[in-house]
């Protein structure tokens, strides 16, 4: 996490050039007043990006794990369950994250995709926590713990669940890698 908040702290914005030029160059102090005013903008849409996408996100995985849960695992069982639901919710979730980052002008960079992404997965924890905690009555500790073991339990089923998650997790960097690969075809 050292690299992602260097990474989200320093971010690398293009120099801007300034209106009011002098013999003397271009004013300095007001040029440092734009950079920071444009870094705090940047954090800000990132932050309104990953809150967008993880709503959104969340909402249709919630339903889709509640109409998979009561129509087809009772007949199919949970891994058929979870193989119908993957591919709808990758489309789902690859779809939101273009609108979002085209909507709130995310960079194509890594760092501030990277700074989304971490952000969105660490919104879907504390939104999974929150369910268990509220729901089960079970204690921040257990929440993990039993996050971790779902990683080995009900194998393979949970794990492909897990693995969506952090593909939904690093959707916005996954596409920003697909973005370069194709301008470099071209």
């Amino acid at each position: 996490t050292g690299n992602f908040l260097k990474c989200f702290v320093m971010m690398k914005l293009p120099k801007q050039k300034s209106q009011a030029t002098s013999s003397l160059g271009p004013p300095q102090k007001s040029l440092k007043k734009i950079q920071h005013a444009n870094h705090a903008g940047e954090r800000v849409r990132i932050v309104q990006a990953s809150l967008f996408y993880s709503i959104i996100s969340i909402g249709i995985a919630g339903s889709l794990d509640a109409v998979r849960r009561m129509a087809i695992e009772d007949w199919f069982g949970k891994l058929f369950g979870v193989m119908v639901e993957l591919p709808v919710l990758l489309a789902a979730f690859w779809r939101i994250c273009i609108w979002t980052t085209r909507k709130f002008s995310i960079p194509p960079n890594p760092c501030p995709r990277l700074a989304m992404s971490f952000s969105a997965f660490l919104l879907l924890l504390c939104v999974q926590a929150c369910v268990e905690i509220t729901s089960m009555g079970s204690t921040p500790e257990e929440f993990f713990k039993n996050y971790v073991e779902s990683f080995f339990t009900d194998f393979p089923a949970n794990l492909l669940g897990r693995i969506v998650e952090l593909t939904y997790a690093f959707m916005p960097l996954l596409q920003l890698s697909l973005e370069e690969t194709k301008k470099k075809k071209m």
